[in-house]
């Protein structure tokens, strides 16, 4: 064999090597591109969770990053879940943030729309469903256990919920908060999608695929020439190769530069617990590391350990007291300790639909008399630590506030929680 001959076959198998990592690069970047992340598609299925609602929000928040300079900002969210109440406020009031931001947010359900997740839809900038789906409207159900006085109080509140449903959802339809009433008291109200378009609680009933979503994908890349010879062939692969590898490279770099943690944002949306602070401590601390930015805590919890929520505070006020910023917002309810930690904002925000609920300190007393005793002292001291924290900025001292919510759970809508001086802003 002469060494032009192998020199010929060496440069041939180089040829199919960079062509395979080529071929392998270019299937990947179409994937990428075809798939529902550039699409700017999310799909919302199943039950409304603690934690359906952060993976929603943190893809959806990367994405307003990622298209905040575009002129046309546009997010399509496919629905079929159910979700209670202060779930489906939590992402209606995040969607209306989306919407002040300037993009356009079609939700379309696909499926059934179970419980008040119907909220969730009422939110888009364009509302629709698909033709064989359903709406299934019920009253709001927050069950809650205690003697009588604690129960007229939670159906007081239940009463405020109901309200705040038949709002938001007679708001840009046809219908009215009466006759949401009527149709879901003491049962469910199932509404198709020819129904809803007459009622005007979607817009639109779709047929068909968006357009966009339907364009054949082109890479975009100029053609290039045909090799005229094995040299040739080896610097078309290798060009195949590194373009569509810098494609790939350079998505992931724009991903990374949207994080949360390079922009400052921590998001806590969880029930307050040592392994949630703890993970939310490392968000803090990645943020305050990647990001010159003020931070932002979101939060939407239902509460929890109090010494686990006060450790993380003091954290949050350290970076205050250095002076960074660190600014707290609320969306679906910040609920006891919840409520705590949304005071360690420099500047607190909740959500137009938003709740703050404050309350004593419980716990465990223990069986034996010496023990309850100890129990007691102790969580009365907490207690006495959390209503300091919640009245430092509000019009009320911290024994208005132990008075206020004496034997009954004090829930806060974001205008009450305004006018006392529990946050300084609602959006």
């Amino acid at each position: 064999m002469s060494d032009r001959t192998l020199q010929s076959i060496e440069l041939e198998i180089e040829t199919a090597k960079v062509l395979t990592m080529a071929v392998t690069a270019e299937q990947k970047l179409s994937f990428r591109l075809a798939s529902l992340w550039e699409a700017r598609e999310y799909l919302l299925e199943g039950p409304i969770t603690f934690q359906a609602i952060s993976q929603c929000i943190n893809t959806l928040d990367t994405w307003r990053l990622l298209d905040a300079r575009r002129e046309v900002k546009q997010m399509h969210i496919i629905l079929n879940g159910t979700a209670g109440i202060i779930n489906a406020l939590a992402l209606f009031d995040y969607i209306r943030w989306l919407k002040l931001d300037g993009f356009d947010i079609t939700i379309e359900l696909a499926g059934r729309a179970n419980r008040q997740s119907a909220l969730v839809l009422a939110a888009g900038s364009h509302r629709v469903m698909t033709e064989s789906s359903w709406l299934q409207i019920d009253e709001v159900s927050m069950g809650t256990a205690g003697n009588t006085f604690e129960a007229e109080n939670h159906i007081e509140w239940n009463k405020r919920l109901e309200a705040q449903l038949r709002r938001n959802l007679a708001a840009g339809s046809k219908t009215t908060t009466r006759k949401v009433a009527a149709s879901t008291r003491l049962k469910g109200w199932n509404v198709s999608s020819g129904e809803a378009l007459a009622l005007g609680l979607v817009d639109e009933v779709s047929k068909a695929r968006p357009q966009r979503l339907l364009q054949p994908l082109h890479l975009g890349f100029e053609p290039l020439p045909q090799a005229q010879n094995e040299k040739e062939a080896l610097t078309v692969a290798t060009i195949r190769k590194m373009r569509a590898e810098g494609a790939l490279l350079e998505l992931e770099n724009f991903d990374a530069a949207c994080s949360a943690a390079r922009n400052g944002i921590v998001r806590f949306i969880d029930t307050v617990t040592t392994a949630t602070v703890g993970k939310a401590k490392i968000d803090l601390e990645a943020a305050l590391r990647l990001s010159s930015a003020d931070i932002t805590l979101l939060i939407h919890s239902n509460g929890g350990s109090v010494t686990d929520g006060l450790g993380f505070i003091d954290m949050a006020r350290q970076v205050n007291a250095s002076g960074r910023v660190l600014n707290t917002e609320c969306l679906g309810y910040a609920a006891s300790m919840g409520g705590v930690m949304l005071q360690c904002g420099k500047k607190r925000t909740m959500g137009r639909e938003a709740w703050l609920l404050i309350h004593k300190v419980s716990s465990w007393f223990g069986d034996k008399t010496s023990e309850a005793k100890l129990s007691y002292d102790y969580c009365m001291q907490l207690q006495k630590q959390c209503f300091g924290i919640l009245a430092e900025r509000s019009v009320f001292t911290a024994d208005e506030v132990a008075e206020k919510c004496r034997d009954h759970d004090w829930w806060l809508s974001a205008e009450e929680a305004l006018k006392y001086g529990f946050i300084d802003a609602i959006r």
